[in-house]
């Protein structure tokens, strides 16, 4: 993300999400006054800041289409990873690995199936 004067952008692909609402943004945004939270005005309106946007991108995945952070290769295949995995679930087959042999193979596959989308896109 970058921000020129009042304007913030990002990569083609990629587009701006405002973190209050949730909202997508497009690829470029002009920085203005919030006046409203959740539908409801603020006792005290604010200037927005980069800080108020993140940036994501869409991607196909499992035949399903998502949308993601614009992370760090880590935590994107944590990310990914945790679209079926909770960590008590990951906890769950990594203690008994050996009493289940083919689930862990398979949150292994899919592991590995994470690990190959974060490269092509990171």
């Amino acid at each position: 993300m970058k921000q020129e004067g009042n304007i913030l952008f990002v990569e083609k692909g990629q587009y701006l999400r405002h973190k209050i609402d949730g909202k997508n943004m497009g690829n470029k945004v002009s920085l203005g006054m919030i006046y409203y939270k959740d539908g409801r005005p603020l006792q005290q309106p604010y200037q927005e800041t980069i800080d108020d946007y993140e940036e994501v991108f869409s991607i196909e995945f499992n035949n399903e289409k998502i949308e993601v952070p614009v992370v760090n290769y880590d935590d994107l295949v944590n990310y990914l990873i945790k679209l079926k995995y909770s960590d008590s679930k990951e906890f769950a087959i990594l203690r008994q690995r050996d009493e289940k042999p083919e689930e862990f193979q398979e949150y292994n596959e899919y592991c590995n199936i994470c690990k190959q989308k974060a490269k092509e896109l990171i």
